[in-house]
């Protein structure tokens, strides 16, 4: 895989490990955690994760009560609760959004779990609150594909084109396709003119962190 970080994922569920796995391996190696103290445990002991995927129910916790003990440690990291349909409530969606965590129905659809993986890489790649959102927000509007979100953000971060393609381990020509892509989806006519969008985003978001 392109970098050292990778996916954490807990599920005691075989077919929907087997589902989220499909998906995320596509980004970054995924690794699977068969109980609550394995993931406290990865987490504690500073081991690289890009993100992490909660699978409920779980046997002695909520996803939330799991994901806000991980807080503690990463307050940073990307997390994903899913949830069984007669889970989904508005309590849980609120409990997963004051840990700043998404959250989605099971079964597990790649369009789920998507907009993670697009947060996990932009925070992979680093920088301020502030840029990680813009990024998300120009994602989002654009339709972008991770992938292509990942360009973005390294371009964003000041990394020249070579370094990127090397980065992601993309030959000269798939970086340029999925540079095309990119632009073609933000109307923007270079990766410069890409990440002038972004930083003009930056300006309109507040410096201030959103009340928990």
């Amino acid at each position: 895989m392109p970098l050292a970080c990778r996916f954490l994922l807990l599920s005691r569920c075989e077919v929907a490990a087997l589902a989220a796995r499909q998906v995320l391996a596509g980004y970054r190696h995924v690794e699977v955690a068969r109980t609550a103290n394995d993931v406290l445990a990865a987490s504690r002991a500073g081991d690289p994760l890009a993100g992490l995927v909660i699978i409920e129910p779980l046997p002695d916790a909520t996803g939330a009560q799991l994901a806000a003990l991980v807080r503690e440690d990463r307050p940073g990291l990307p997390i994903l609760l899913a949830t069984p349909p007669d889970q989904l409530t508005v309590s849980a969606w609120r409990a997963a959004h004051r840990l700043g965590a998404l959250h989605a129905p099971l079964p597990l659809e790649a369009e789920d779990l998507l907009p993670f993986v697009t947060r996990a890489l932009i925070a992979d790649v680093g920088g301020d609150r502030r840029l990680m959102l813009a990024l998300e927000r120009e994602a989002l509007r654009g339709g972008l594909e991770p992938s292509e979100v990942e360009i973005l953000a390294l371009a964003t971060r000041g990394h020249e084109p070579s370094a990127i393609a090397a980065r992601l381990r993309l030959s000269p020509t798939a970086y340029k396709r999925r540079v095309k892509g990119l632009l073609e989806k933000l109307a923007a006519v270079s990766l410069r003119d890409a990440v002038a969008g972004v930083l003009r985003a930056v300006s309109g978001i507040s410096s201030e962190p959103p009340p928990s």
